[in-house]
């Protein structure tokens, strides 16, 4: 089936997808289900049951059956509540927060701020404008040969200048002798002819098996839920695609398309810039990704920032706050010493990434050419459309930026800001994500 199509990846991708929806249409059973918002977590079934029955008993008059459907329901909804709390302790016991966080959230009716009640189709496509405005450029050429062609990697070099203040240390440090960065970028004018990453079907079902059957379908509607329950029928063919992929440096058309939810930034928003733009993706792409990032990581940790805290296995914000404050109370048991501290963050920072720049510095850290290839194809000529309110808008392409959502969007931004860093005895500058610090 997959060698009729040879290396039309796009072809093979589409008639996958079409095909498990078609059997998913045909042979999963579906129901519809009431949901009230004003329902408690500990609610079920059973107390649904009973409320019927009281209403039941109270229409035909019968008081002594009301009476005991009553005593009935306290007990059920006794029990209900009491099983929720113990189920609160364990979540505490296992340091489940984010469970507990979403329990208390139930318990007391919070919600997110929705998006804009506005179906206008007018207004979500000025929305899907204003996400992609960063993009200016014609979009880019996909070949291989093209991307990588002399005129491109001998331009001039676009890194920022060195400051006063903050020097970028250089991710590459170690380089020969009378050898540029520039010579090194020009030293490789092609890429090898395939890659040599490859990936077995152990490796992609037991990343499949991994999903979180919670999260919503992307662009392809193929449910996290049935890649995680058919992860032993689908790794097989999901394998072929994901090495045809890194083989032709290209990724298929239907995993780059997202769909972008707005996400309200504050309470109230008044404004486009009022609203973050979240992605939703193919969760098979995520897979490739996840697949992808633990090949990565190891071969670029040596450029990364050691002052990054962020996007990092182990280290989260608490390291941060206490690597930031350690420095500043050491500082200060020095007599007559003081602490200044200036905290800023970088705008639209996924939105922003520049991918011909981001290849430069991944050509630093010795990545094979070929995945570089593949990162730029990933990061361009992307389709996205804003959809809210059932409101769809039209399709735009975005050459720019990182689409925020994905898996491999936070490790390329800490990449390509690693070389804005410094420190020093007196001063150094550390980042979470795109929040920094310079103390």
């Amino acid at each position: 089936m997959c060698d009729s199509y040879g290396e039309d990846i796009d072809g093979l991708t589409h008639f996958i997808t079409d095909y498990v929806n078609f059997c998913v249409e045909n042979t999963v059973p579906t129901r519809t289900v009431r949901c009230f918002s004003n329902n408690k977590p500990w609610i079920n079934p059973d107390i649904k049951a009973l409320l019927k029955e009281k209403k039941r008993a109270f229409g035909s008059g019968n008081k002594e059956e009301m009476k005991a459907v009553q005593r009935e329901l306290r007990r059920k909804i006794r029990d209900g509540k009491e099983s929720y709390r113990k189920k609160m302790e364990v979540q505490l016991q296992e340091n489940n927060v984010s469970g507990v966080w979403n329990s208390l959230k139930a318990i007391s009716g919070h919600k997110k701020p929705d998006s804009q009640d506005c179906g206008d189709w007018k207004w979500v496509n000025e929305l899907n404008v204003f996400f992609n405005r960063f993009d200016h450029s014609t979009a880019p050429p996909t070949t291989q040969a093209a991307l990588l062609t002399p005129s491109c990697l001998a331009r001039p070099s676009r890194f920022p200048l060195p400051s006063p203040i903050l020097t970028p240390l250089p991710l590459h440090t170690q380089l020969p002798p009378n050898i540029s960065p520039v010579d090194i970028r020009s030293s490789t004018t092609t890429p090898p002819l395939q890659s040599s990453l490859t990936f077995t079907a152990l490796q992609v079902r037991d990343e499949l098996r991994k999903i979180k059957t919670r999260k919503a379908a992307g662009p392809d509607g193929i449910s996290s839920r049935l890649l995680k329950a058919c992860a032993d029928e689908l790794c097989d063919v999901t394998k072929h695609i994901f090495n045809l992929s890194l083989r032709l440096g290209k990724v298929p058309q239907l995993w780059k398309t997202s769909c972008v939810v707005p996400v309200p930034k504050t309470p109230h928003p008044k404004d486009l810039n009022s609203y973050r733009p979240v992605a939703l993706t193919s969760h098979l792409m995520k897979t490739l990704e996840r697949l992808l990032l633990a090949h990565l990581r190891p071969l670029v940790s040596p450029s990364m920032d050691p002052l990054q805290f962020a996007y990092q296995p182990g280290i989260g914000v608490e390291d941060a706050i206490i690597h930031l404050l350690h420095s500043s109370l050491s500082h200060l048991e020095n007599t007559g010493s003081t602490v200044r501290i200036m905290f800023f963050d970088f705008s639209s920072a996924f939105n922003t990434i520049q991918p011909l720049i981001l290849k430069d510095k991944l050509e630093y850290t010795g990545l094979d050419n070929h995945l570089i290839t593949w990162i730029l194809d990933y990061l361009t000529e992307r389709p996205q459309y804003v959809r809210t309110k059932g409101c769809q808008s039209d399709k735009v392409v975005c050459s720019t930026g990182a689409p925020q959502g994905t898996v491999l969007a936070p490790f390329l931004f800490t990449l390509y800001t690693a070389d804005f860093r410094y420190s020093s005895a007196s001063c150094h500058l550390q980042k979470f994500s795109d929040d920094s610090a310079i103390v």
